[in-house]
């Protein structure tokens, strides 16, 4: 959990991409932003067949998430905001985008939805566990 804003950025130069393996959720409380690509691995370094089964990153934001302010980036992973989801330029997603409202620019990101991923959930990302409900069809008191 970090309690705050959360800015993923690789800084200055043509060198604009973050590989993470493994699996993580993050909780924000605050912003994030999504300012270089994010490409997934295995442990050995490989990319094959490790998304989402080996490696999905998940992120989940209290408030607005910026996902591809500069151009052509390209981002795997899960993402929830509890605000605004808004992407401003050609920018590629796969994975999932959950939140309130979206706002897609004036550019055409593509978005690739991944259906496997709904099973492939970091543990403590919204949505991992299954959901049971309880619904009593009828009750009386007993005495004692």
């Amino acid at each position: 959990m970090i309690d705050g804003n959360l800015m993923f950025d690789r800084g200055a130069g043509n060198d604009k991409e973050m590989h993470y393996d493994g699996r993580c959720a993050i909780l924000v409380t605050g912003n994030v932003a999504i300012e270089c690509s994010l490409y997934s691995k295995n442990s050995d370094g490989t990319t094959a067949n490790s998304f989402p089964a080996n490696s999905i990153l998940g992120i989940m934001a209290g408030n607005d998430m910026m996902v591809g302010y500069n151009s052509q980036l390209d981002i795997m992973g899960a993402f929830y905001a509890q605000g605004t989801i808004s992407t401003q330029r050609q920018t590629t997603i796969m994975g999932t985008i959950v939140g309130s409202y979206f706002d897609m620019g004036t550019n055409v990101p593509d978005i690739y939805q991944v259906p496997i991923l709904k099973d492939s959930l970091p543990t403590g990302m919204i949505g991992m566990f299954p959901f049971t409900v309880y619904a009593p069809v009828s009750w009386r008191e007993i005495s004692v």
